[in-house]
């Protein structure tokens, strides 16, 4: 009786758990047919996404009423589960909501006064766990370039790897200090913003 009734529980769970999902599907999917009708750009596409989403939701009183709507984390998880299931139904918005992040990013992180260049060719990477890229100017003068973050370009290098050993480049960087353990002090290293093939 006992194990009956355990299965009977699992049973309606993953029954509801199974609803749960066709409905955010549903609601993606109704969420990228109402992108569809709109014009979204960069700059309103967080706005649209949120108004279609609760246009959706909005029609699910049951699911509503289940969630607590002014829950900040609550809403994230579910605008993250609405999002996944969006990705392979209408993948443009993410593009554009990829561009805006990388624009605002670039706006914070790279400030043009800041940003140096030079030119040469790469000679070599080093590092493990930081990569330095090896740069011989046009002076003949090898400078280390730190590879900390995500830039603009990165993927031609990723792409590349090795083979970009002896490619004529432009690297744009700003002059950043990071801690060294060893030295006990911090030292100035050259991180990289961009690359130019």
């Amino acid at each position: 009786m006992k194990k009956l009734f355990i299965l009977s529980f699992l049973f309606g769970f993953i029954s509801l758990s199974a609803q749960t999902e066709k409905e955010y599907k549903e609601i993606a999917e109704e969420t990228c047919e109402c992108l569809d009708t709109k014009v979204v750009t960069r700059d309103n596409i967080t706005a649209n996404l949120g108004t279609c989403m609760f246009e959706s939701l909005g029609e699910r009183p049951k699911l509503m009423a289940k969630m607590d709507i002014t829950n900040q984390k609550v809403m994230r998880k579910f605008g993250e589960k609405i999002g996944t299931e969006m990705v392979f139904i209408c993948p443009k918005v993410f593009t554009l909501l990829q561009d805006k992040s990388t624009t605002a990013e670039k706006k914070t992180n790279n400030v043009s006064d800041d940003l140096k260049s030079v030119e040469g060719k790469i000679t070599g990477f080093e590092g493990t766990e930081l990569i330095f890229v090896l740069l011989e100017d046009n002076s003949g003068r090898t400078k280390k370039f730190l590879w900390l973050r995500s830039f603009e370009n990165d993927s031609d290098l990723l792409n590349q790897g090795k083979a970009a050993i002896g490619k004529k480049v432009k690297i744009s960087y700003k002059d950043v200090e990071i801690y060294n353990p060893s030295l006990e002090e911090y030292i100035k290293r050259k991180e990289i913003k961009a690359i130019f093939f």
